[in-house]
């Protein structure tokens, strides 16, 4: 059975599954249609927040990549071929629904089988990693086709993953960056740590990943991690002045650190995209890296921002936007297929599953290397 699900997932890395938004649309510029537009360094304007359709869209458009992504994939060696606008059914409001309920199903299943303690068996376990992998890149995670559509946000530097879990992300970074870089991948949960480090060496990747056991903040020093014992992706660093009180999951004692901090004492130069997901926790990630985002004024930022979970810590939705628009960044949506949308401003609330995926980018003219 595992070997039948390699197979399978050997033969979905060798095939570019979906069609690549391989451009970026500006809804409120053209209503009707799509043009390029240049991106400005100020910040965001503001308009209404986003509902559901704003959210997502399912008119089929054709595609026009935006001067900045053209001027990056030639700075990158793209080849112009891989710029071609296509066409792409969007994505829409009954894909966001089966996602939801697949998500679902699949928290029972592995609740289920952990409570079994199959897990601790390696074929159940190697099975079970192969078929997340699977969801996550058809269902769930942008990464995979965004590597795909926009190869140029990989190149020229280092990869930083923070939050990365089992090891699913740090993979499919270390197919899209270059030789001589390597990806960092911060995940602070220890059975976590140990699924990721056996990811990596099944895969032979320990030459292009470099694993960090340690939460990432503002500050470096120690926190509780709350576990949730039924969603290995769902560990919550604790609000410091909120008493926590242990279920079944438990609490975990755990380093924490910045990312200013590990670049500087890792010689990590120079970094050209990182990722953030952590639950609600991400803007103490990114005040953590600001010395780091002046020093490479060309990387690439994506977020998975969450309102309520960011309310959870105390923090307005608005404080993320605000902290990247006042450094000159545009905002971006990033759709599960790839497609990259302008977004104007950053709703307050969002419709089931939650979150979605936002790529902050500086504006060309800011993007000195």
């Amino acid at each position: 059975m595992v070997d039948r699900l390699e197979e399978r997932q050997a033969g979905a890395d060798a095939e570019s599954r979906g069609e690549c938004g391989n451009t970026v649309r500006d809804k409120h510029q053209n209503p009707s249609g799509l043009r390029a537009t240049p991106l400005r360094a100020s910040a965001m304007p503001v308009r209404q927040p986003m509902d559901s359709e704003d959210l997502h869209p399912h008119a089929p458009d054709d595609r026009v990549r935006l001067p900045i992504f053209r001027q990056r994939a030639a700075h990158a060696g793209v080849p112009s071929a891989a710029l071609a606008p296509r066409r792409q059914v969007r994505y829409c409001r009954d894909r966001v629904l089966r996602r939801v309920d697949a998500s679902s199903v699949g928290l029972w299943l592995y609740r289920e089988v952990r409570r079994t303690g199959l897990l601790s068996i390696p074929p159940v376990r190697r099975a079970y990693e192969l078929v997340y992998a699977q969801y996550k890149r058809h269902l769930e995670d942008p990464f995979y086709n965004l590597t795909r559509c926009h190869p140029e946000l990989f190149t020229g530097g280092h990869i930083i993953d923070v939050g990365a879990n089992i090891g699913y992300t740090a993979a499919v970074f270390a197919t899209a960056i270059q030789p001589g870089f390597r990806v960092w991948a911060f995940e602070p949960s220890s059975e976590n740590v140990q699924r990721l480090q056996d990811s990596i060496g099944r895969r032979r990747l320990q030459n292009v990943i470099t694993v960090r056991r340690a939460a990432v903040s503002d500050q470096i020093g120690t926190m509780d991690l709350v576990l949730n014992p039924d969603h290995p992706g769902d560990h919550r660093m604790a609000p410091p002045s909120v008493e926590h009180r242990p279920g079944e999951g438990g609490v975990e004692r755990v380093s924490v650190t910045t990312i200013d901090e590990d670049v500087r004492a890792g010689g990590i130069a120079p970094v050209a995209f990182i990722k953030i997901d952590v639950q609600g926790y991400e803007l103490h990630v990114c005040r953590g890296m600001a010395a780091t985002l002046d020093a490479n004024p060309r990387a690439a930022v994506v977020v998975e921002y969450a309102p309520e979970l960011l309310r959870q810590y105390g923090v307005q939705p608005d404080a993320l936007p605000q902290f990247f628009a006042q450094r000159g960044y545009d905002a971006y949506r990033v759709t599960q297929r790839g497609a990259v949308e302008v977004m104007r401003d950053l709703p307050r609330v969002l419709p089931p599953p939650g979150y979605i995926d936002v790529l902050f980018m500086r504006a060309a003219q800011d993007a000195r290397s």
